[in-house]
């Protein structure tokens, strides 16, 4: 069962990350650098603990 809540969560996590790339396309050409930075920082930071709950995963199996 916790494999399977965790598996929903990631792609959770993969989908809000999608999303947040579209965001900062559009904030990158609406020129507004404060927000194209805060959604880099928001993608680096879902891409880190995407990594991180991908490693344990596969850790577990």
């Amino acid at each position: 069962m916790d494999d399977i809540l965790k598996q929903c969560m990631l792609k959770g996590l993969r989908y809000y990350r999608d999303e947040t790339r579209q965001m900062l396309a559009m904030a990158s050409q609406s020129g507004d650098p404060n927000d194209a930075e805060r959604l880099e920082r928001r993608i680096h930071r879902l891409d880190d603990r995407i990594r991180d709950w991908d490693l344990e995963s596969r850790q577990m199996h």
